[in-house]
């Protein structure tokens, strides 16, 4: 009995000791949680901070650059070729400044007159050019085309491929909505338009993009465009080729075309004057990009900017992809 019970006090002290060890570990592992979710807070605060100083140095050199009209705006500008690259502490900064007009603006559709939005037939027919350079078909080219301008006119007839209200609130759509009557504000925003699903997804990230303007006050900054942009090039002009498109983009010289003089000098054999979409020498959207790393942690954003009446102002910010 005496042995026994000798036996029993040891297990029991085992026990109680296994006990105490799991309740060290869990409370361990929550104090290693918590002070590594308190980093990582601490460092999306510091990284929100650096992102928010490049937007105002940003814009203030922007103001600097364009405190005069351009007339031309090269892909060798200092702008663009001058990365900022910080060593910090742990970790670095970098940021960019990129053209963005080099895609088509799917708000390009649309003219506004008469307090509503109206397609526009030249951008469609360009519209419509792009997605046949890209190999679509003809009925998936309609359907996507009149869903849009659908989405975005204030009247509720449907066009003849097109949707109005009583499909998105019908009970063929599982998330009930109305159209917005209004321009996109996001390229998201087509994924609630049927017609997108027999498109690939990024043919719409490479090729489209959201700018909140029609097609007057949108143009593509011919200076900037590179090797991947020629589906878009050949789309802007009507009688433009691929190969022809190809050939325009390599000629492009880094310090850009100063004048549409100089544009047609160096391809006399080819109309410029005429355009679905308007197209430019300068540019007046930019995508601010920052990278920022600190120790195990990274974080990213994007900043959309446009120049008008010689100031920069801010359009839009995403985060880490967002």
């Amino acid at each position: 009995m005496f042995t026994n019970r000798k036996g029993i006090v040891l297990i029991s002290v085992l026990l109680i000791v296994l006990i105490l060890s799991a309740i060290s570990v869990s409370i361990g592992q929550y104090y290693f949680l918590s002070f590594t979710r308190e980093g990582y807070v601490d460092f999306q605060n510091n990284a929100l901070q650096y992102s928010r100083n490049l937007e105002t140095y940003a814009l203030h050199e922007m103001k600097k650059e364009f405190k005069f009209s351009k007339q031309f705006f090269p892909k060798n500008h200092v702008l663009l070729t001058q990365p900022m690259y910080i060593e910090l502490e742990n970790g670095t900064l970098h940021a960019t400044l990129a053209d963005a007009t080099n895609c088509f603006n799917i708000n390009s559709l649309f003219d506004y007159r008469d307090q509503q939005y109206i397609a526009n037939s030249e951008a469609v027919a360009g519209f419509h050019k792009l997605l046949r350079l890209l190999e679509f078909d003809n009925n998936a080219i309609d359907s996507l085309t009149d869903q849009i301008l659908d989405w975005v006119d204030v009247d509720d007839q449907p066009r003849s491929n097109g949707l109005e209200d009583y499909y998105y609130i019908g009970p063929m759509h599982a998330a009930k909505q109305f159209t917005s009557k209004r321009l996109f504000y996001h390229l998201s925003e087509l994924k609630s338009l049927p017609a997108t699903r027999d498109i690939a997804w990024q043919v719409f990230s490479e090729h489209f993009c959201v700018r909140p303007v029609t097609r007057d006050n949108y143009a593509i900054n011919l200076n900037t465009l590179e090797s991947g942009d020629v589906f878009l090039l050949a789309s802007v002009y009507p009688n433009l080729s691929l190969d022809d498109a190809a050939s325009i983009i390599g000629s492009i010289p880094e310090e850009g075309f100063e004048s549409t003089g100089q544009l047609t000098n160096a391809f006399p054999n080819f109309d410029f004057s005429t355009t679905h979409v308007p197209v430019s020498l300068t540019t007046k959207w930019f995508y601010l990009d920052t990278n920022i790393t600190f120790q195990e942690y990274s974080a990213t954003s994007r900043t959309l900017i446009n120049i008008n009446n010689n100031n920069a102002n801010i359009v839009s910010r995403s985060y880490n992809g967002i």
